[in-house]
Formats: C-alpha cells, sequence, structure tokens
C-alpha cells in the first residue's frame, strides 16, 4: 500500500477559544462553566482550565526575554544548566563536630558538591532559655578546625546561617581562614546573616536594630577581602513555614532586603557591593506549578528593585537556594515525604535555583540515618545526571497557563511590596505586629483547607494508612 504524501492541514480549521468553550459547556450537560472548570488558588489566583496567547501579559517587567538576559525570568544563564548544574547543597544537621566531619566526607564523596551547615543559635546566646536550639556546635576555632578537617574549602562552597549572631562566628571564621591559607578569590558561599529574620524566629535579640546594621556594616569591612563570598542570605523559608503564602514570602523577603540594603547605604557602603553578596532562600512546596511560577516571578520583581537602585543588567540576577518545604511533611507514613520532596526539588530545578537542599524523609524522628541522607542526596542526582531535563535549555518556556501564573503572581507581589513600602517598610510591619498577623491567618487557611480536604496531603488526609 502506497502512503499518501501529499497531505494538506489547511483543510481543518483551527478552533478558537469560543469554539473550545461552546463545546465544554456542551459536555457539562448544564453544570455552570466558571463554577467546574476554573479554580482558585491559595494565592487567591484563578486558574483556568484552557490558556491561550493572549492570556499571556508580555510586557510586564519586560517579561519578554531570552535564558541570561534581564529580567532573568528564564534563569540567569544563557545554557540553561545543563553547562552548570544547580549545587547539591544538604544540610547535614548533626550536633558534634566530629559526625559533621565524617558524614560531609561521605557525602561529599557520594556526589554532593556544596557545604551547607546549620549553627546552633543557642551556643551564642545562651541566655535565651526559649531559644530553639537545633544545629551544629561550633563556638570556638577547634569546632571549625574538627568539622573541616581534611576538606578543601577551595574546592567547595561553603553556606552558614549565622542570622543574628553573625558578628560573633565572624572572628571564628576569619581566623580560620586566614591559618588556613584559603585563597581569598577562591572562597565561595555564604556566612548567612539575617538579623531581622531571626529575630522574627526567636522572638527578639540581644541586640538592637542600630547594633545590628553597625555589626553588619562592620562585617562587610571584615569580609572585604573575600569578594566570592556572600554575607547575607534572606531566609524566605522562614516565613513559607510558619505559613506564608507564595505571595508573602516573596514580598516580606524583598522587604527584610531593601530594610538591610537601606540600613548599610545608610553607612556608607555602596547599594552594587551590599547587592552583589546577596542570596535569597526559598522553600518549595508540592503545588508544582505554582512553586515554579514563584521562583521565576522573585527573578522578575527582583530584576525591578534592583533597577530602582540605579544598577546595571548584571547586579540584576537573582542568587537563589532552594529547600523543599517542611511544613507539609508528615511524622506517620515518612516514606510519603520521599515523593513530595522529589516533586518540589523538580520545581526547583525548573525554577532554575543555584543550589538545592533537599530534606530528610524521616527527619520528624530526629536526626536523619545514613540512609534518609542517601535518599535525600540522591533525588538530585538522579534529576541532574539520569533525568535529561537539562537537554532542554528552559523546559516550562511556552508553557502559556505557566507564564500567565508567573505575571500574574509577580504583579500581586510588586503591589504587596508596593504597600509594604507605603506602611513604613519591613520592621514597622513587625512593629505593629501585622506581618506576623497575616502569616498566622495564611497557616490557619490552609490548615483549614487540609481539614476540609480543600488541598490534599497524600497519606494524611487522602489515603491515610488507618492501622499505622
Amino acid at each position: 500500500m502506497e502512503l499518501n504524501t501529499n497531505l494538506n492541514f489547511e483543510e481543518f480549521s483551527i478552533p478558537s477559544y469560543d469554539d473550545w468553550k461552546n463545546e465544554a459547556i456542551k459536555s457539562l450537560k448544564g453544570a455552570p462553566f466558571e463554577k467546574k472548570l476554573f479554580t482558585q488558588t491559595f494565592e487567591d489566583i484563578i486558574l483556568k482550565p484552557i490558556y491561550y496567547s493572549f492570556d499571556v501579559d508580555s510586557n510586564f517587567l519586560t517579561n519578554n526575554s531570552f535564558p541570561g538576559y534581564t529580567p532573568y525570568l528564564r534563569g540567569n544563564y544563557y545554557s540553561g544548566l545543563k553547562f552548570k548544574k544547580w549545587k547539591i547543597a544538604q544540610t547535614i544537621p548533626y550536633y558534634d563536630a566530629k559526625q559533621i566531619n565524617f558524614a560531609l566526607k561521605q557525602d561529599i564523596a557520594n556526589g554532593q558538591n556544596a557545604i551547607n551547615i546549620h549553627i546552633n543559635r543557642n551556643e551564642y546566646f545562651q541566655f535565651e532559655k526559649d531559644a530553639i536550639v537545633c544545629g551544629t556546635k561550633i563556638k570556638t576555632i577547634e569546632d571549625i578546625n574538627e568539622i573541616f578537617d581534611g576538606i578543601d574549602l577551595e574546592s567547595y562552597p561553603v553556606y552558614f546561617n549565622t542570622g543574628d549572631f553573625y558578628y560573633e562566628f565572624l572572628p571564628l571564621w576569619l581566623d580560620y581562614l586566614s591559618n588556613k591559607q584559603i585563597n581569598p578569590h577562591k572562597l565561595n558561599g555564604n556566612l548567612g546573616a539575617d538579623p531581622f529574620t531571626e529575630c522574627l524566629i526567636n522572638g527578639g535579640s540581644k541586640y538592637t536594630l542600630i547594633e545590628m546594621t553597625h555589626n553588619l556594616g562592620n562585617t562587610f569591612l571584615g569580609l572585604k577581602d573575600y569578594p566570592n563570598f556572600g554575607i547575607i542570605t534572606i531566609n524566605g523559608a522562614a516565613y513559607h513555614n510558619s505559613g506564608a503564602n507564595a505571595i508573602q514570602e516573596l514580598t516580606f523577603s524583598f522587604a527584610n532586603a531593601i530594610e538591610l540594603i537601606n540600613a548599610l547605604i545608610d553607612k556608607g557602603i555602596k547599594p552594587e557591593e551590599i547587592i552583589a553578596r546577596i542570596r535569597f532562600h526559598f522553600a518549595v512546596s508540592s503545588d508544582f506549578f505554582m512553586q515554579i511560577a514563584k521562583i521565576r516571578a522573585a527573578r522578575l520583581v527582583w530584576a525591578k528593585i534592583v533597577k530602582e537602585y540605579g544598577l546595571g543588567i548584571e547586579f540584576q540576577k537573582l542568587n537563589l537556594h532552594c529547600s523543599t518545604s517542611i511544613i507539609n511533611k508528615t511524622k506517620y507514613d515518612p516514606w510519603v515525604n520521599i515523593l513530595r520532596s522529589s516533586i518540589e526539588c523538580f520545581a526547583a530545578i525548573l525554577g532554575n535555583a543555584d543550589s538545592i537542599d533537599v530534606g530528610n524523609f524521616d527527619f520528624a524522628y530526629g536526626y536523619p540515618s545514613e540512609f534518609s541522607r542517601r535518599i535525600s542526596r540522591n533525588i538530585q542526582l538522579v534529576l541532574q545526571h539520569e533525568a535529561h531535563i537539562l537537554d532542554t535549555i528552559d523546559p516550562v518556556s511556552g508553557s502559556y497557563y505557566l507564564e500567565s501564573i508567573t505575571v500574574e503572581l509577580a504583579k500581586k507581589v510588586w503591589n504587596a511590596f508596593q504597600n509594604v513600602q507605603s506602611q513604613g517598610g519591613f520592621l514597622e510591619l513587625i512593629r505593629n505586629g501585622k506581618l506576623q498577623q497575616d502569616i498566622v491567618n495564611s497557616f490557619v487557611q490552609q490548615e483549614k483547607n487540609y481539614q476540609t480536604r480543600k488541598q490534599t496531603l497524600l497519606g494524611t488526609n487522602k489515603y491515610p494508612l488507618l492501622n499505622e
């Protein structure tokens, strides 16, 4: 039988949106179109059943760029992540320095390529009886020597979380770097200073606001010879894991950053020196498409903010670390946490995160086992080396659905950010309790959604193991 090679598809008309809508209404057999096929998200965005090119506003914040071009909606690199993969930055949360060193060497030998140390704040502020006690004991130069014994810090970026105790930790860190003769230009990573968020988490600090910004200014001076080692990490994940929605997480993170930038400018530090050393940390939940949109929207808004400081396109790149969500993980049936973490890691990759930390599935039971660390690490390794998702520069580009919700989310964040600034800024929002109350309201609504199954938590409110 001969094949007909003279096919002509022009005989088929291209259906319009109205054609599709009329057919959809017929199939609903009287059920209301808007009620059945439109969905309202937790961020108050209406999801449509089908998207067309006219749904995408390509003008908002110059949202019509290529990868590697401002506003970096599609990532910081022309070639995507293929030739500059994200860093696998798993947190190793053990308290003991020897245990950290042993686990770190083991994990680096098996694929981890960034060091992520969560320092125990209580070692520095022991007078706070109700302080949260978690993380690694680093209080002396001997502790640092023990943790990094046999590890080449010129080969791996090292990230800390020094919150509001960065000023106490900094002399130890500088002494260690000097003693080990670390090349200042080869040291990468971030100190992790974020005093305001740390105060929110712990209910205060021993430092006044004036002391905090004074200490932060001196920290910039102290690290001036280490140009590739960042200083500030805005911990937006803390807002997310307290119950904030995507809009609140981005809005409060950017407002926090602006507060610190302006305070440091008042100390005589140039904005380009400050912004070059800021890193953002966002958490990623299992709401797959919304989380990709959140990361991409963050890039749009940050580029706009940096531009307002009169800085060029190179400074408009968002330096981004992502971690998997904690608030949606469960103690019972912890194996489902592996599924959630895999989805969340995938979303972070598609959003072009610079580094990713996949949480341990059994964290609710205490310190992770070697097995759970391996599972978390391998989620990233499989996606990086076996899933072929890096063969395309920007796999999600061209999706009218994703591009539409990205722009809509960016607009909401920009409007919310402007509203915060008009009310006096980030610190004023904390003083009057509005920031805290907004997050509480969001948390309560999420809890209600889970209880009524409006939001699904697999293994908990859907298909739970009742005999467990």
